[in-house]
């Protein structure tokens, strides 16, 4: 067994002198036991008794210096007892505390798990509903897969039988074109060219344009002044997108009838898409001459006005149209599109927005609403506009460009370079596309990049060289120490505005 430090002092220290009461009393006891019946010299019992005076004194001494030492220890003793009265009492109110907060949080998460499991059988039960619901309408499939099983033989012989019937309708339709082919047809065409081309027509209709011209090029084998035979053909090139090869067909239809109407208003067209605008005027003018009010002919003069850069004729002549039909929408799309280039903005936007008032789904007429919005300083609505026109139809490729415009003002960078992207997927090589990106980058501060989408979209188009001048989304490269000077020779020396 270990020993302390205490108790191998006292072991070291050897005897010492017992002076407590109880030791003295025995001590004079036994003196005076010795000293009964015996004479001591004088001398001696003085000296006896001094001694044991001495001896008390000093053991009060002693006792009092005890005491001292046994009161400070007592008092040092009780200000530690106190401290750590209190640091015990601080402790408590600490334990206390922790405890509350602890029996708060167990409370809570007792709470929590009657929820949990509450929402545990719920799902348990849910999920059985579930499952039962499941394995019904599997069973239903099943049932189903089986019925359509078993009657896919019988489809095959309907099928075949629609294929049969389909082939008597077209002879019957033949037929019928022919009963009333000959009520207006010119008695010089042969009956049999004119079986030929009403099955040509047959085909046509059905969508079969390859099949059709088959059939139309061997009514004109047949009879080569046939104009209607001639123009049905040019029609189905057109619808197969061979304009060229249509422009000759409408020419050979107007030498042997001029006064087709509809054969100039289609070649005026095709003129149009092969980018022979003043020819395309002409054409149109002509059909104008021999049916005033035809409203193939009046839309399409004011597109061909519109793209030989005469705007005010061409607004007067979708005036016209609008005048004579309120409820066409192209004809206000038109008017929009002309006061855009105009730099006309609420006036183009109230023609988009009537555009698709008459036609909720007109895609076109909300997408460059977004371009006007985007221009009047309202991206919020224009970003609206713009995701509602690519819903209705996701081609439009400046419903793509308005919609990167909007997110380029709201400071929706990559979103923005996002659907400039799409709009240069749809179409390349657009003016209007690169003007959109122009800006765009513009406001990212891109110089070098919005200057090459600036030159590209100059390239053929004027009015986006006098927009450019003014428009504040390009403040960037105009006001730039190193892009500026660039910017004004893309767009002009000496006509800063």
């Amino acid at each position: 067994m270990g020993v302390s430090e205490s108790d191998s002092g006292d072991k070291r220290q050897g005897p010492t002198l017992d002076l407590s009461d109880k030791n003295l009393e025995a001590v004079a006891g036994e003196v005076l036991k010795k000293l009964k019946g015996r004479l001591w010299p004088w001398p001696t019992v003085v000296a006896v008794v001094l001694l044991l005076l001495l001896g008390y004194l000093g053991q009060i001494g002693v006792k009092a210096v005890a005491r001292e030492v046994l009161r400070k220890d007592v008092e040092k003793a009780q200000e530690k007892l106190t401290i750590l009265r209190t640091k015990v009492d601080d402790l408590k109110k600490e334990s206390e505390k922790s405890l509350g907060e602890l029996r708060a949080k167990v409370s809570e998460a007792a709470k929590d798990l009657r929820i949990l499991r509450t929402d545990s059988q719920r799902t348990s039960e849910e999920s059985s509903v579930r499952e039962r619901e499941a394995s019904e309408a599997l069973r239903k499939i099943e049932d189903r897969t089986s019925k359509v099983e078993s009657v896919i033989p019988e489809l095959e012989s309907v099928a075949e039988r629609a294929n049969r019937m389909t082939d008597e309708i077209f002879a019957q339709l033949e037929e019928l074109m022919v009963v009333a082919q000959e009520l207006t047809v010119d008695r010089t065409v042969p009956p049999h060219a004119v079986k030929h081309a009403l099955r040509g027509s047959a085909r046509f209709a059905a969508g079969n344009y390859e099949r059709a011209l088959v059939f139309y090029q061997r009514a004109i084998e047949i009879h080569p002044g046939y104009a209607q035979a001639h123009y049905n053909r040019a029609v189905c090139l057109w619808r197969m997108n061979r304009p060229e090869d249509a422009l000759a067909g409408y020419d050979k239809v107007i030498q042997l009838d001029p006064e087709h109407v509809e054969a100039h208003t289609n070649r005026a067209i095709t003129l149009g898409k092969l980018e022979r605008h003043e020819e395309s005027l002409e054409a149109f003018d002509k059909a104008l001459e021999l049916e005033p009010n035809q409203v193939e002919a009046l839309l399409g003069r004011g597109v061909a006005l519109a793209r030989l850069g005469r705007l005010g004729e061409a607004l007067e002549a979708d005036d016209v149209i609008v005048e004579l039909y309120p409820g066409n929408a192209l004809a206000h799309y038109n008017r929009g599109g002309l006061f855009l280039r105009m730099n006309r903005l609420e006036e183009s936007l109230k023609a988009f927005e009537r555009a698709f008032e008459i036609d909720p789904d007109y895609a076109k007429a909300r997408g460059l609403r977004a371009w006007v919005l985007n221009d009047l300083g309202r991206p919020e609505e224009a970003l609206a506009a713009a995701e509602r026109a690519i819903k209705l139809d996701p081609s439009f490729n400046y419903a793509h460009s308005s919609l990167g415009l909007s997110l380029a003002k709201l400071g929706r960078y990559e979103e923005a370079l996002a659907a400039s992207d799409k709009a240069l997927e749809i179409t390349p090589e657009d003016d209007g596309v690169f003007w959109i990106r122009s800006r765009i980058l513009s406001l990212m501060k891109q110089g070098a990049d919005a200057l090459d989408y600036l030159a590209r979209a100059l390239e053929d188009d004027e009015e986006i060289r006098a927009w450019a001048k003014t428009e504040s989304d390009l403040s960037f490269l105009r006001d730039h120490p190193e892009y500026g000077p660039l910017f004004w020779k893309l767009v002009g020396k000496g006509e800063k505005h």
